[in-house]
């Protein structure tokens, strides 16, 4: 699916959520999901954005097996990839830094977890009704290893698939 990134009702951009084919991630059958944003020609020069995020969820039980994300904003850079392992409550990750060092973390986590873009592809599939919230726990790493929640809440209807979403996370609304 393909979206316009708008701020202030000008048109800066362009985003893009899917997925692909079924791919092997640790022995295990996985959709891949995609997404993706960049800012147009024009406002490149004034803030340059080129993300690039992948999510794996499990084609049999539809629990995250991780993700990696590719950031680009402005001056801003993040690379870094998360692996899950549900049956232990552990997470692995690799955090690429600018100077070329890798930072590697490991921790405990809520078991059945969900990274935003699993989160926010799988919330599609729930029976959402205009002003009810559908929660999905979120693998936050950064922060003490602890998971956060992730609240939707539909707005209203555009399309059957298309949906305008009012996203909370953390405590900031998107």
């Amino acid at each position: 699916y393909r979206y316009s990134v708008r701020w202030g009702g000008i048109k800066v951009g362009e985003s893009y959520l899917g997925s692909t084919e079924k791919v092997e991630i640790a022995s295990t059958s996985a959709y891949l999901l995609f997404s993706s944003a960049k800012t147009l020609p024009f406002f490149d020069s004034f803030y340059k954005v080129r993300d690039e995020n992948i999510a794996w969820l499990d084609a049999k039980s539809f629990v995250s097996l991780g993700f990696s994300k590719h950031l680009r904003e402005g001056r801003f850079r993040r690379d870094e990839e998360v692996f899950y392992d549900h049956t232990l409550s552990e997470f692995k990750a690799k955090v690429y830094k600018k100077n070329g060092v890798i930072v590697e973390e490991k921790g405990s986590m809520k078991q059945y977890a969900y990274d935003v873009l699993s989160a926010l592809y799988l919330v599609r599939a729930q029976n959402l009704e205009v002003g009810k919230h559908a929660d999905f726990e979120r693998i936050k790493f950064e922060e003490a290893q602890k998971s956060q929640g992730i609240n939707f809440f539909l707005l209203f209807y555009k399309q059957l698939f298309s949906i305008l979403l009012f996203v909370s996370c953390e405590g900031k609304d998107y």
